[in-house]
């Protein structure tokens, strides 16, 4: 091994910040002390210089880079309508239709191909069994193990057809848990047989076809007995490696992730998860840090022939597993195929729409439409609606999180009037589920469509109409307003079955 700082850096992933190459990045990217990017949507304002960006990591590299981004589509939409929006992975198994799913993911996948994306964290093999968990919700399929299956097999088959690396996550399971990893550690409390049943299942069946494989920051206490997540134990690595029979790539989640920060020194969880079996940490974090651990590594490594054996062999898996298209064919997506391709997407979200009690409202009955407000995302149906039609409801805006002035102030409007009713994951938002209680009984009729997880569905029995959209994105709205005012049938069916803790 010539250089070890070289040989080291190609493991090593970084975060772009901002949306062009600043100087260190520049010079990491050159000297050899990173093997490529993870790109996010703060590096993206357009397609014109989101292509230029990408041309200029290949053209500074040192290695061949990796450029990732996890474009999962729905909550996680890395490049909002600057490449084409992706419905939520629940909404396209909701629609029941895999001819449709394997067009979506077609799109998905060519436009990263084309643009130069060589690298895509997806698909998510998470089962969402809690329905408390704040992290996974609608970017998994299903709460069952078989149509998780049905639908990241047939993504990993049309994956074949393109030189993209597909990462699926986030072994060995993040649905069950009740904590988000991006801020502390995450428990998984399952024993192996009803591990085995869930949260596994999925890598029994899928885990040989899948390019590389991503570690969770969550605590899996039936495989790893001491308390620390998988992305650093050498028993879940040697689990997913020797009893799954994994050969390809692994890599950590961000180990910059609170459940890392929290709990461990970076750099000796850095170390850790080489040591366990990590061909790629993804560190997105300030460039100084990122020197910082690839020095703690090269020490590390420098005085240990196993740990240079050990790196040279991963450098080796990387080599075997990481061919994408090294031709410089890239190039942007014309407006034709991208209208196309939104039609398609757009198509998709609309089969995904889920009616579950009575008949879908008629919008000149309404007199008032209550939306939650999202830092993250705008459910502002009033817009998407009146660009079809000037429809007289009156619209109040509240919080998620709604406080009790609100709380009060909506009750009151409500008495004896006709309410469509928009919620976001009422069952982690408890006045919510008052706000929809005290209306059910004030209200001439209650219409409610639920945003994201329905879990919680169970309380609106009383209501005129409950109509769960899966999917928080702007495309999943757009395809909700369409739906609402051309009053179209709705065909998607829930692919939950509510056995949930």
């Amino acid at each position: 091994m010539k250089d070890l700082t070289k040989s080291i850096g190609k493991t090593i992933l970084a975060k772009v910040s901002g949306t062009k190459l600043d100087h260190k990045l520049k010079k990491a990217l050159n000297n050899g002390i990173i093997g490529g990017v993870i790109l996010f949507q703060d590096n993206v304002q357009s397609q014109e210089q989101l292509f230029n960006l990408i041309q200029d990591i290949y053209q500074n590299s040192y290695h061949y880079p990796i450029i990732a981004c996890d474009q999962e589509g729905g909550a996680v939409d890395r490049f909002f309508e600057v490449l084409t929006p992706i419905p939520s992975a629940m909404s396209l198994s909701a629609a029941c239709d895999l001819e449709a799913f394997a067009k979506v993911i077609d799109v998905v996948l060519s436009e990263l191909c084309q643009i130069g994306i060589n690298c895509i964290l997806a698909p998510v093999l998470d089962v969402v069994t809690s329905i408390l968990n704040p992290i996974i919700g609608t970017r998994a399929y299903s709460d069952d193990p078989d149509t998780v299956c049905l639908y990241v097999g047939k993504y990993l088959e049309i994956a074949r057809k393109y030189n993209i690396l597909t990462v699926a996550k986030h072994f060995p399971g993040h649905g069950s848990t009740v904590e988000d990893s991006h801020l502390d550690l995450a428990i998984n409390p399952y024993n192996i047989d009803k591990l085995l049943k869930t949260d596994l299942y999925p890598y029994t069946k899928l885990a040989s076809l899948a390019d590389g494989i991503m570690m969770a920051h969550v605590w899996t206490v039936a495989i790893e007995p001491q308390k620390k997540p998988a992305s650093i134990s050498k028993t879940v690595y040697d689990y997913l490696l020797y009893k799954l029979n994994f050969n390809g790539i692994i890599f950590t989640d961000d180990m910059a992730m609170g459940a890392i920060k929290q709990n461990y020194g970076v750099n000796e969880a850095c170390f850790e998860a080489f040591k366990a079996g990590a061909n790629y940490l993804m560190l997105c974090d300030d460039i100084d840090n990122i020197y910082a651990v690839s020095n703690y590594l090269n020490i590390k490594i420098s005085f240990s022939q196993e740990l240079i054996e050990m790196l040279d062999k991963s450098l080796t898996k990387i080599e075997t597993y990481f061919k994408p298209n090294r031709q410089s064919n890239f190039s942007l997506i014309n407006s034709y195929t991208f209208q196309k391709h939104y039609q398609i997407n757009l198509a998709a979200a609309r089969s995904g729409l889920c009616l579950v009690k009575g008949e879908l409202v008629d919008l000149e009955s309404i007199d008032f439409l209550y939306i939650p407000t999202h830092h993250r995302y705008n459910f502002n149906l009033e817009d998407m609606v009146k660009q079809y039609y000037p429809y007289s409801f009156k619209t109040e805006f509240y919080k998620c999180d709604l406080n009790n002035s609100t709380l009060k102030k909506l009750t009151r409007l409500s008495e004896n009037q006709n309410i469509l009713l928009v919620l976001y994951r009422p069952i982690l938002n408890q006045n919510q589920l008052k706000l929809a209680h005290n209306i059910q009984e004030l209200c001439k009729n209650l219409y409610i469509i639920l945003i994201d997880v329905p879990f919680g569905i169970e309380k609106f029995t009383d209501a005129n109409m409950v109509l769960c959209c899966l999917d928080p994105s702007r495309l999943a709205m757009q395809a909700l307003a369409e739906v609402l005012v051309k009053r179209k049938p709705i065909h998607g069916k829930l692919p939950l079955k509510f056995n949930l803790h």
